[in-house]
């Protein structure tokens, strides 16, 4: 499971081969990805998604696969960002 903005959309969902497509990407990368499963769930503002998030639980955020969003990880990744530049940060950070 994954968290993603997309030109002002924050969208939740599952990642297929470590990435999060979202509707607004081109109808050629969506088919580079067949067995994707549509499953996401889009914000259409920061504040409607941090109320959104701000309600979830390790539980809930987990989805059904082995690389699994929590509470400790997207603290790390937050702390991680706010002290470092944003050239350091990873692909995926950003």
């Amino acid at each position: 499971m994954g968290l993603r903005e997309f030109d002002g959309t924050f969208v939740y969902g599952a990642l297929q081969d470590g990435r999060l497509l979202t509707p607004r990407e081109s109808q050629e990368e969506l088919a580079a990805y067949p067995n994707c499963r549509d499953e996401r769930t889009e914000f259409a503002s920061a504040e409607l998604f941090i109320v959104w998030l701000s309600q979830q639980s390790d539980a809930s955020l987990a989805g059904d696969g082995n690389q699994r969003l929590t509470r400790t990880r997207l603290l790390k990744a937050h702390d991680f960002c706010r002290n470092n530049p944003r050239e350091r940060w990873p692909d995926y950070a950003g």
